[in-house]
């Protein structure tokens, strides 16, 4: 390969290993097997994993360009990974690994080697050119981090309690109602330690301000928001509904096939899981926003799917209003956005 090119690079991580390979532009997609490819026996993040990736590049395409890196989402890694190339030029991709694995299922693909994965996520890139994924900094990567750690603390809380209604034992008992004291605690000193940092930042604290003014979210929504993603305003409408999967997965094929709608998950979970209690409440509430909803009932659609309207709703409104400078209307939620363009 001594001429000039362009490529994309796949990453396969693990903790300890990686295996890359790279899909020159242009190339067949059926020769992903012969794709250069090479394996790594050292962390993907560490200066000397990036240091010899850089290495093996400048030996296979010397006069060759990388215009995006494709890794799947594997959580803290795969971010790591995506900030230690920054500095290198290297933008990141993070993809949620049920794409990857649907391009390998159309491919025909069935093995599950580190090697094939890379080639794969290679030319998945090359093909789909998925754009390099924005990476929370500062004070925003603080309180994500922060928040989900909150998440996980009130996850096993409400584990403990449930275990506390299923003792007889008075000692069994006293130890857990300990551990949910404990807990308690903990996740006070937690949220205390995110409003201090959201305080700290002029864009976070102006967001999560703006968020709690919209009918349906509260403070934990508004925060989770807030963490996950940052300033809304970066997010194109079509970008932050992907990043949460939010919408209605349905099956009408013919007259033979007709199953219950669902939603299709493609990732961001956490916000999901926070959309969903404010948009299950607010079919409980009153105003502009439950004329809405009876409004989409009554056109027949079923309630799972105006759940996952109402939560994109709202996702969308508070996009809305960052880009309205703060400025929220429910008079007019029937609209696409509840704010004045």
């Amino acid at each position: 390969m001594s001429n000039a090119f362009e490529f994309t690079l796949g990453l396969d991580l693990a903790q300890a290993t990686f295996d890359a390979a790279l899909a020159p532009e242009g190339s067949r997609v059926m020769d992903w097997r012969a794709l250069p490819h090479t394996h790594f026996e050292l962390p993907p993040d560490s200066p000397a994993g990036v240091r010899a990736l850089l290495a093996w590049l400048a030996q296979v395409a010397p006069q060759g360009r990388c215009r995006r890196v494709v890794v799947e989402s594997t959580g803290v890694i795969s971010r790591r990974v995506a900030r230690a190339l920054a500095p290198r030029g290297l933008a990141v991709a993070i993809v949620n690994p049920r794409r990857s694995k649907a391009f390998g299922d159309s491919l025909g693909v069935v093995d599950k080697k580190d090697r094939i994965e890379c080639a794969l996520l290679s030319v998945f890139g090359m093909v789909q050119q998925p754009a390099a994924t924005p990476l929370a900094e500062g004070a925003n990567a603080q309180v994500r981090e922060l928040s989900r750690l909150r998440q996980s603390l009130v996850e096993e809380e409400t584990a403990w309690k449930n275990r506390l209604t299923q003792l007889d034992v008075s000692f069994a008992k006293k130890f857990v109602e300990k551990k949910l004291k404990d807990f308690v605690h903990q996740i006070a000193a937690v949220n205390a330690e995110i409003d201090k940092l959201i305080a700290a930042d002029p864009v976070l604290s102006f967001q999560v301000r703006a968020l709690e003014r919209i009918k349906g979210i509260g403070p934990v929504t508004a925060r989770t928001l807030t963490a996950e993603l940052g300033d809304l305003r970066t997010y194109s409408r079509a970008q932050l509904v992907a990043l949460a999967g939010l919408f209605p997965r349905r099956y009408e094929s013919g007259t033979s096939v007709y199953k219950r709608p669902r939603l299709a998950k493609g990732g961001g979970g956490r916000l999901r899981r926070v959309l969903y209690m404010c948009a299950t409440s607010l079919f409980e509430s009153k105003g502009e926003m439950r004329k809405w909803i009876e409004g989409q009932l009554e056109k027949g659609y079923e309630k799972m799917v105006v759940e996952v309207m109402v939560m994109r709703k709202l996702l969308l409104v508070a996009r809305a209003v960052m880009v309205a400078d703060g400025h929220y209307d429910p008079s007019k939620i029937g609209c696409q956005e509840a704010v004045a363009a």
